[in-house]
């Protein structure tokens, strides 16, 4: 009997009635599962045939034409049965080479009785063996269930199973929900693990099987009450599976769908504690340092975080519908995308902006983290299901890296500046700290002295008519940021090169032939940059 509680060729060729057989043909198939036995003697019963089935036959209501033998046994072959078994005499003298040919090519067993064997007594041995196996079968069943059951109700439930499911099939076991962190025992096995993220992600799962490399894998899917499911996989020693082992997966993966369903119900309780302490930061209203230690792994004392936020444009009706599941759903393929690079997120939803409070642990302030939330936003945008959430239309910022707790707020403005950006158009960076100029802009707060400096070194052009003063300041603007190329500025500007040299001809007759010079560049690059970005708020500059 195998590992895996399901009878094989090679199990009943051990039965004492099987003692004197020979395999003539069809050796690569002994490892064919068998389900039952059955008498076949004539080809029109074939038809009552699931596959599976060992087939005990002596031919005796054929025809005596050689070719009834060959049409018989290709028949029982295309029924998928597991092994035909065959008593020599009358009606089987010795087995053509057709037949010989045939059974190889489709890796079905032919085995021959050389004497005289009693067919009854055969079935009814392996038929007792089989029901015998089959409450074994159930009473294993009931037995990993329980135990499935009782892991589920510890701490890291899922691991647990998992471990259970190693120990008893011998073979790496994993638990995978896309956007979330995965589970797998035993440890080694996370080389494998990552490929079949990889896998995923690229592939889908459109089956029951996957091959990664070498490597068989059978899975089984594990519902919650999210949109997106977890799978349940079993590295697979051999190819194919039993219905045993599609079984067993089916019962733990309901074991680890009462875990998922007991920790949603939790991150949703905490989630409410969550928003409530996230706002109190970010609006600088109430500050429960407590309550902050206790959402984290780690004292926020010893961190170092980043605020990112999302506004939406506008939430779909469906979505609206649906809010309290939606916002839970965000929260949680957010928090599972942040985790996989270390980092530590805080996230309130609400309707129209996602505020996170990201934290991680460094040793300095210094260290370059950038490169971490990067990759995280873009896990963020290949997630057809989130997108779905958040409508597709959403715009983010980042705020700089701090220490203090108390510069959350400070944070919360930066990343949301970043955004009013990138709304206007006037940039396109993620980070705070790459705005460039824009970041003085955003501290100097008498807009009236901005004013009267942009109209100092810009007046003559914002007395052109719209569309001449647009020309010109878009112009200036692109000729400054590429150091006074021509080329590349007419690159830019899509214009060619004679074009370009007439308006720079009109800019030297508004501004002066040494614009260009310095001091008077960096006034006029700061006067454009000024000036762009109060249009913007205004809706002047298009």
């Amino acid at each position: 009997m195998n590992n895996h509680l399901e009878f094989t060729v090679n199990d009943i060729l051990k039965r004492d009635s099987f003692k004197n057989v020979k395999v003539i043909s069809g050796k690569m198939g002994l490892n064919n599962a068998v389900k039952w036995t059955h008498i076949i003697e004539s080809e029109k019963f074939i038809n009552y045939l699931n596959g599976g089935e060992l087939i005990l036959t002596t031919g005796i209501g054929l025809d005596s034409e050689p070719y009834a033998n060959i049409s018989f046994i290709e028949q029982l072959i295309k029924k998928n049965v597991a092994a035909i078994c065959i008593e020599l005499g009358n009606k089987f003298r010795d087995i053509s080479p057709e037949i010989i040919k045939l059974s190889n090519e489709k890796n079905t067993p032919i085995i021959t009785f050389p004497n005289i064997v009693k067919f009854v007594d055969i079935t009814q041995d392996i038929h007792r063996l089989m029901v015998n196996n089959h409450y074994q079968i159930l009473n294993s069943l009931y037995t990993l269930s329980k135990k499935f059951n009782a892991l589920s109700l510890l701490p890291n439930g899922i691991l647990k199973i998992l471990e259970e499911l190693h120990n008893y099939f011998k073979t790496p076991a994993f638990y995978i929900q896309p956007g979330s962190s995965s589970v797998y025992y035993p440890p080694h096995a996370k080389s494998i693990e990552r490929k079949m993220i990889d896998y995923i992600h690229e592939h889908g799962l459109k089956d029951h099987y996957i091959q990664i490399e070498d490597n068989n894998f059978i899975c089984s899917k594990v519902e919650n009450t999210s949109r997106t499911p977890g799978y349940l996989f079993l590295q697979l020693t051999q190819e194919g599976s039993s219905d045993f082992l599609h079984t067993v997966l089916d019962h733990a993966g309901l074991a680890v769908s009462q875990i998922t369903l007991r920790n949603e119900m939790a991150e949703e309780r905490k989630q409410y504690t969550e928003v409530e302490v996230v706002q109190g930061f970010l609006h600088d209203r109430f500050h429960d340092y407590n309550r902050l230690d206790s959402l984290l792994p780690f004292s926020y004392k010893s961190s170092f975080f980043r605020v990112i936020v999302f506004i939406m444009n506008e939430i779909n009706d469906e979505i609206w519908h649906e809010w309290n599941e939606t916002k839970l759903r965000i929260t949680l393929t957010i928090r599972g995308i942040f985790k996989r690079y270390n980092l530590f997120p805080l996230i309130s939803v609400r309707e129209n902006e996602i505020s996170i409070i990201s934290f991680m642990i460094s040793r300095n302030k210094a260290s370059d983290n950038k490169a971490k939330y990067e990759k995280a936003l873009k896990l963020i945008t290949e997630d057809e299901e989130l997108q779905k959430l958040l409508n597709n239309e959403y715009y983010v910022g980042i705020g700089k890296n701090y220490n203090s707790v108390s510069e959350i707020s400070q944070s919360y403005i930066e990343a949301k500046r970043v955004i009013e950006l990138r709304q206007s158009n006037i940039a396109s960076d993620l980070f705070y700290e790459d705005i460039g100029i824009y970041e003085i802009l955003f501290q100097l707060q008498n807009r009236q002295q901005l004013e009267s400096f942009i109209q100092s070194h810009l007046g003559r052009i914002l007395q052109l008519e719209p569309k001449a003063r647009l020309e010109l300041l878009t112009t200036l603007e692109v000729f400054l940021d590429h150091n006074g190329s021509y080329k590349e500025s007419s690159q830019k500007l899509f214009v060619v090169r004679q074009t370009l040299y007439h308006r720079i001809n009109k800019l030297q007759d508004l501004l002066g032939k040494d614009f260009l010079s310095s001091p008077n560049r960096l006034a006029l690059e700061f006067s454009v940059k000024a000036y762009r970005y109060f249009s913007s708020i205004d809706n002047l500059y298009t």
